[in-house]
């Protein structure tokens, strides 16, 4: 059976100036490995002009980000935030944001990617970071991100981050018809207040018609602490305290964000909606060889995965590793995918990950699962009615 280990992943998503800055300061205190992917923050543009007052649509603005993500344990938790919480300064509306969610690490190889130690020098009273979150993640068809980002900001529901990716599943079984439907995805994500996630859910679902076949899949998982982003618009910075430093302030003087609750103001949609949970399978190892893995796994039943392209930041001095120590040279070209599946069936697939070599001095994998309590896509009768048995 394969070793599994309780462990936290801190997501950390910033205005892309403050790349070097962030990594450095990790890197000092000890994390010296973490993965980094590009994204955009798309934003509310000012209305200028004449013009700009009557026509009803606001312009976006996007803005370059960087997202690393980080493993570590639970009693380093709140000392890795808040080292990328005071070098992004997320007190200023528009910085970013950082979040954490409880997850499981299969094989002790994985291990090798976890942060078990941190140096810090100031002591100093931490921020303090918000509960009550849920996140939403959802995958679209190239060029959906911007239009759905740009209702959910104008609707106030959250702050969007736009990523790529490319998808498996349904388009590989189409035959000549997978023309029709393109490979390449947008990776939208956002946190929420928890009490809002499934109208919110919904209300995604209805702006991006994932009823239908091959519009896209998405998700909502749990966050265990986070200090969220608030500005969706670039109107009003010219005054000396704009709507969004506003929320801010009212998130620490209440302690979270649950005031915040917009259940009444957003659409339910349909009740009889059929949502299914699971469990999302993390993959990242060395570019080149996810799709093999992926492509073995639906033997097992996997039908479907979204991949990216990662890049692995890991310490560049070896000097003080020890001569009995191992040293675990990494590609810095990386892949990472993620993988919904039944609870059920993940020893199954783990075992058969391993006998592939996922592990191995050539792959380098690393794999981490986060349960998942509702999912939603197309399915077809049969197919829903299987995903139900298997996770009932």
């Amino acid at each position: 059976m394969i070793p599994q280990y309780k462990a936290v992943k801190i997501t950390a998503i910033f205005h892309k100036e403050f790349h070097y800055k962030i990594w450095t300061a990790l890197h000092d205190a000890g994390v010296y490995n973490l993965h980094f992917e590009p994204a955009r923050y798309p934003v509310l543009g000012e209305k200028k002009g004449f013009f700009g007052s009557i026509i009803n649509s606001d312009p976006i603005i996007d803005n370059p980000m960087s997202i690393f993500s980080i493993l570590t344990f639970t009693d380093l938790e709140k000392q890795v935030m808040e080292i990328i919480h005071k070098n992004a300064e997320l007190q200023i509306p528009g910085h970013g944001s950082v979040y954490s969610e409880d997850i499981t690490v299969y094989h002790e190889n994985s291990l090798f990617f976890i942060t078990d130690t941190i140096k810090l020098e100031n002591t100093k009273e931490q921020e303090p970071f918000f509960k009550g979150l849920t996140g939403i993640f959802c995958i679209l068809q190239r060029g959906l991100g911007e239009p759905i980002s740009k209702i959910i900001l104008e609707n106030g529901i959250a702050v969007p981050t736009i990523t790529y990716g490319t998808g498996t599943g349904l388009r590989d079984k189409l035959g000549l018809l997978k023309i029709t439907l393109p490979r390449e995805k947008d990776i939208l994500k956002i946190v929420v207040n928890s009490s809002d996630a499934e109208h919110v859910m919904n209300f995604i679902i209805e702006a991006g018609r994932l009823e239908s076949p091959g519009r896209g899949f998405i998700y909502e998982y749990p966050v265990k602490n986070g200090f969220i982003n608030t500005r969706t618009s670039m109107d009003g910075v010219r005054h000396a305290a704009n709507i969004d430093q506003i929320i801010a302030a009212l998130d620490k003087l209440n302690g979270g964000v649950d005031w915040r609750k917009r259940s009444s103001t957003l659409r339910s949609g349909t009740n009889t909606r059929k949502f299914f949970n699971g469990v999302d399978l993390h993959f990242y190892c060395n570019e080149g060889f996810a799709l093999d893995i992926i492509t073995d796994l639906r033997k097992l039943g996997v039908s479907g995965s979204t991949m990216k392209n990662l890049k692995l930041l890991s310490k560049s001095d070896e000097s003080d590793i020890s001569e009995t120590e191992t040293k675990y040279k990494i590609s810095p070209a990386r892949e990472g995918c993620n993988m919904l599946v039944p609870e059920s069936s993940l020893s199954e697939i783990l075992e058969k990950m391993e006998s592939l070599g996922a592990f191995g001095p050539q792959i380098q994998g690393m794999i981490y699962t986060t349960k998942i309590p509702r999912a939603f896509t197309y399915q077809s009768k049969a197919k829903l009615n299987s995903i139900m048995n298997q996770n009932s």
